[in-house]
């Protein structure tokens, strides 16, 4: 059978009519009638539809569907596109909205039509039916419903997050993100995968941002992005089990959207998992990354070097006790105990010693050498750590008044901007090295607690991230030459 070819053609919205057969609304009598249900039925929507259109015009893509009107001249009615012929009657004449849109919505039309009438829209491309039943297969095919593939194919929630993050040139919502590490990282199996394929990623975002989530899994969700200090393969754990559960191929099985929704349920679920399903407190943690990116190991300090025998020394010959002063007995090599950065659980290791007169400092120190453990207690430890950076710096600015504190637009000095200055006046007075003063002014350039961008304590526990376990002890490794010169021996002891 022959396909039917149906012409296009070009004319002036004016000639073309809206449909008084319009499926939106009841059968209408005339042309004014029409348009005024339409109006009504449609109100803030034309209204945003006739602002769209005046701002980046019609879709080259859709033509409008026309049958042709009866009685004599080139004059159409709209079968399909009667939203968008709407919408350009209103910019041509808004006082076709005059008693049924609110006074503001009419307003909002004049001035959009005062626009168009500089660059008006003169010509809309048709495509002409022979009749209205010839037409009503394309009509169905751009509104109908369970069409089994036939005609538009509608988005569900995760294409449409795929859509905005190509469209941003993103990874995506924290919730794509998470679902595509699980795809790509989780070792699936075939059965696994096809499970995952129809993923209801609206569940998804319900839980990921509630707390529980974050501290049992590891994560933080910082500017719509994942940050973990987990390699991928503990990352992936508690993710895959999570988002099988939820598409269970047996419904009863299935973990329900209002198991996600009730707080007491979401806890209790959450607190069913094993410890084999949670990321491991044993395996060493990487750097702190994005979701996807390379996971780099902590650095390891590294112990010094023994020491080398000099060339030439003889080797002792067997029963020859080596030459130099004999070792007293019972006296033996002190074992190095400076651990690394992931293996320690405080903030401050203990073999670094400050001398601090002032009470409430010094019993904070203490604290983060000898108390609060990063582990569990990493929220506590971020807090504390920051206020005694803060309180050491303005301590330490206020022994030395004459050291320059830049402030910017006029606003009180953030936290970075004193230890700017700090590390600058240190380094200038050889208190610390150069290298010691980057690392600490480059800390507070990059988006972490100690960043300008963070002014006040406020602002820090309300609305800064935390840093995660592995990254409180690197911070403190950042700025301890700076806290052991803030608080070197001091001659006149603070009050």
């Amino acid at each position: 059978m022959a396909r039917p070819k149906i012409p296009t053609a070009w004319t002036h919205p004016s000639t073309i009519k809206i449909d008084e057969l319009n499926p939106r609304q009841a059968p209408q009598k005339g042309q004014r009638e029409a348009i005024q249900a339409l109006i009504k039925l449609q109100t803030t929507k034309v209204v945003n539809l006739a602002k769209d259109i005046n701002s980046i015009g019609l879709s080259a893509a859709e033509r409008l569907m026309v049958i042709k009107a009866p009685g004599k001249g080139e004059h159409y009615i709209s079968i399909d596109g009667n939203r968008r012929l709407l919408a350009l009657k209103l910019l041509d004449d808004p006082t076709l909205a005059d008693g049924i849109l609110s006074k503001a919505q009419v307003a909002t039309i004049e001035a959009e039509a005062a626009t168009f009438a500089k660059n008006p829209i003169e010509e809309v491309e048709i495509a002409i039916y022979p009749d209205r039943r010839e037409g009503s297969p394309w009509v169905a095919r751009r509104h109908g419903r369970n069409l089994q593939g036939r005609g538009q194919d509608n988005w569900g929630a995760e294409e449409g997050a795929h859509f905005d993050a190509w469209l941003n040139e993103t990874k995506g919502r924290a919730d794509l993100q998470i679902l595509m590490f699980v795809r790509e990282r989780g070792h699936l199996t075939a059965a696994e995968a096809e499970q995952l394929a129809n993923f209801p990623i609206t569940n998804l975002r319900r839980v990921i941002t509630n707390a529980l989530t974050k501290e049992m899994f590891g994560y933080e969700i910082v500017k719509g992005d994942v940050f973990t200090s987990h390699s991928d393969d503990e990352f992936v754990k508690p993710f895959k089990k999570m988002l099988l559960d939820m598409t269970l191929p047996n419904k009863k099985e299935r973990i329900k959207v209002t198991s996600l929704e009730d707080e007491k349920l979401r806890t209790n679920y959450l607190r069913s998992f094993k410890k084999a399903d949670l990321p491991s407190t044993t395996k060493p943690l990487v750097v702190s990354h994005r979701l996807g990116e390379k996971n780099e190991a902590l650095p390891v300090e590294k112990k010094p070097k023994a020491e080398t025998k000099p060339k030439g020394e003889e080797k002792p010959k067997d029963g020859e006790k080596p030459k130099g002063e004999e070792k007293p007995k019972g006296e033996e090599k002190p074992k190095d105990t400076k651990k690394s950065t992931h293996e320690r659980t405080q903030i401050i290791p203990q073999e670094c010693v400050l001398t601090i007169p002032v009470h409430r400092i010094y019993d904070i120190y203490l604290e983060l050498k000898n108390s609060l453990n990063t582990v569990t207690m990493r929220n506590s430890c971020a807090v504390l750590l920051r206020v005694f950076i803060e309180l050491s710096t303005d301590d330490y600015l206020a022994r030395n008044p004459s050291i320059p504190v830049s402030n910017s637009k006029g606003k009180d000095p953030s936290l970075g901007d004193k230890l700017w200055a700090v590390a600058e006046y240190a380094a200038d007075n050889n208190l610390i090295g150069t290298a010691e003063a980057e690392v600490v002014k480059e800390g507070t350039l990059k988006e972490n607690f100690l960043a300008p961008r963070v002014r006040t304590m406020h602002s820090y526990v309300h609305t800064a991230h935390t840093p995660l376990s592995g990254d409180l002890c690197a911070h403190w490794n950042n700025v301890e030459p700076l806290m052991k010169a803030i608080w070197a021996p001091i001659t006149s002891p603070a009050n």
